[in-house]
């Protein structure tokens, strides 16, 4: 490889950042966090009129939270069968 490859290629995996998904565990989620919500058959089939009935998951930053629901700025919906959008 060239050098420039090898500068390229060194330059694109340190802007890709790091994190690591954790569960909840009863801790309060400060406003503004990164939060990764999977979704089962219930959640599925109560979303599934509003966003698709193949969401595995939904990715996003916690905007504002209450007792009962929390809402997101959706970043990313992955598929049960691969696929994001």
């Amino acid at each position: 490889m060239r050098v420039q490859q090898v500068v390229s290629l060194f330059a694109l995996s340190a802007a890709m950042g790091c994190y690591v998904m954790q569960p909840v565990a009863g801790q309060p989620l400060p406003l503004g966090s990164n939060v990764s919500v999977a979704i089962n058959d219930a959640g599925r089939a109560a979303l599934g009129g509003t966003i698709g009935p193949e969401i595995d998951a939904i990715e996003g930053r916690l905007i504002q939270k209450d007792s009962a629901e929390y809402v997101l700025s959706v970043t990313l919906v992955r598929l049960l069968r691969g696929g994001e959008q």
